[in-house]
């Protein structure tokens, strides 16, 4: 008797589930809402950061970086050592602004692949031992 009643109960639940899935939504396809972007800020395919690929220009974490007051030339100045860091050219100065978060510390990556700049600078560069990557960013 006690088996009969189980081998209904048991029936029952699995008619109700295999209802319950045939009402169901198919899932739907993952897939990019742009083909061209990247995930998570990472660099794309043909090299260039995130946030180059249509318009050029200066990365937009980096651009953060740099206030909302910039000029239409941006030099910054990379230490190929340290990808959480950068020199940024302020108003004549050169500025280090550290502490970047992944997203950021991705396009300083790629910017280094970046070809560096030909001529200097209009302000020497900051003496700190090392030869730093200097972009122009238009």
């Amino acid at each position: 008797m006690r088996a009969r009643a189980l081998g209904l109960a048991l029936a029952l639940a699995v008619s109700n589930l295999a209802a319950s899935t045939a009402d169901a939504k198919p899932p739907k396809e993952k897939g990019t809402k742009n083909a061209r972007s990247a995930p998570g800020g990472q660099v794309r395919e043909n090299g260039t950061p995130p946030g180059l690929a249509r318009k050029g220009g200066l990365p937009p974490g980096l651009a953060k970086k740099v206030g909302p007051t910039r000029s239409e030339k941006v030099y910054v100045a990379f230490d190929r050592r340290y990808d959480d860091r950068a020199w940024f050219l302020i108003d004549g100065e050169w500025i280090l602004k550290s502490g970047f978060e992944p997203s950021v510390r991705a396009e300083v990556t790629a910017s280094l692949a970046l070809p560096p700049l030909a001529a200097p600078p209009p302000v020497p560069l900051p003496r700190i031992g090392v030869d730093l990557h200097v972009v122009l960013f238009p």
